[in-house]
């Protein structure tokens, strides 16, 4: 499927719904903008309905972007409200995805940039490419609201399995006021998150979250690994093993 300078806004339904149990593959041509009516992410794709992959590119030669906007409780490309977002990459464009607050307004709730809508988490998210802005639970003028992840999980949900890589890849990830920028939103945990190959990441919290790591509320560790690790039997022996830090430590394996 090819965007192509397209711009479509709803009121009440997602801009776009990815479904079934298929990959999906969505070149990005030209100028493209989604946005979504209340409950509903910009690019929507649930767990509860869609098994595939969701492949965001830009390959063709023309160089497209893409700003997708969740509506009040939705994610910018993920979940909608009380779903999560996941089996989302992203390879190429220039992309700006912004989660939806609750109601709109500041509060409790809200959902991710690219992950889960509200009460819903993110996972599975690999970014190899491109220049990403993910901005988790903004209210309409954009200022910082509710609780959601820049990319990971909506309010109250965790971001698992979290990767970006590439030396030409740009990330800018943006939590909510209580969400981390690149994990969990308020209330929920980051896990499994890898930063390799010489990518480009920025990552803020909000208010008490951890630019990588959890929402506010939950705590986090962060290791930086040597090149040539396994990742793999490292992952495994962390989550079979008790590993102390005090504060002001850090840990390299």
């Amino acid at each position: 499927m090819t965007l192509k300078d397209v711009s479509i806004k709803s009121d009440k339904d997602a801009a776009l719904k990815v479904e079934g149990d298929g990959n999906v593959r969505l070149e990005l041509d030209g100028k493209n903008e989604l946005k979504s009516g209340a409950n509903h992410a910009g690019v929507e794709k649930n767990n509860s309905d869609s098994k595939g992959t969701l492949t965001i590119k830009d390959d063709t030669g023309e160089k497209g972007s893409l700003t997708a906007t969740g509506g009040a409780q939705g994610a910018g490309i993920g979940g909608a409200k009380n779903n999560s977002g996941s089996n989302i990459e992203i390879t190429g464009g220039t992309i700006t995805a912004t989660g939806g607050c609750n109601n709109n307004e500041a509060g409790n709730g809200g959902a991710a940039g690219i992950g889960g809508g509200f009460n819903g988490s993110g996972t599975d998210i690999k970014i190899t490419g491109g220049n990403v802005m993910a901005n988790g639970s903004r209210k309409p003028d954009g200022t910082s609201g509710c609780q959601g992840a820049g990319i990971g999980g909506g309010y109250g949900k965790g971001g698992t399995n979290i990767s970006i890589s590439g030396e030409d890849t740009v990330v800018n990830a943006n939590g909510g006021k209580y969400g981390a920028g690149i994990g969990g939103g308020a209330m929920g945990a980051g896990e499994n998150i890898t930063i390799s190959d010489g990518a480009h990441v920025t990552a803020n919290g909000g208010a008490q979250g951890a630019g990588i790591g959890g929402g506010s509320g939950i705590g986090g560790r962060v290791f930086f690994v040597r090149p040539g690790t396994d990742m793999k039997e490292l992952i495994n022996y962390l989550e079979e093993q008790v590993v102390m830090i005090q504060t002001g430590e850090a840990l390299t394996c």
